[in-house]
């Protein structure tokens, strides 16, 4: 939601626009995948501690799954699986922001 929104409102507004022959949607695509990636190194952690809570038969607190998550392989194992995950944002976020930005431009041009 808003954390891609605004990854993706800055990476337009600092990546220049590349238009020479038939790559304008070029731009567009990179930023809604950075964003979605960009998005993915503060939260896939968590999502990782959810799941894991969520799969858990042993009643434990949140902070101590996170204390066995640690035990087991230190800051990285709460980023296992993170290249798989990042490579469907990634994909998914160029590709929404490109049709997005597609979009927008018809229907403005319509309107006026």
């Amino acid at each position: 939601g808003a954390l891609w929104v605004c990854s993706r409102n800055a990476l337009e507004r600092n990546v220049p626009d590349v238009e020479a022959g038939g790559w304008s949607h070029t731009k567009h695509f990179i930023c809604g995948g950075l964003a979605g990636v960009l998005v993915q190194v503060p939260t896939f952690p968590f999502d990782t501690l959810k799941k894991r809570l969520q799969a858990s038969n042993a009643p434990r607190s949140t902070f101590e799954e996170a204390k066995v998550l640690l035990n087991e392989g230190g800051v990285l194992r709460f980023y296992r699986g993170f290249m798989v995950k990042c490579s469907f944002v990634a994909l998914n976020g160029a590709i929404f922001n490109a049709v997005f930005v597609t979009c927008r431009r018809m229907l403005s041009d319509r309107s006026c």
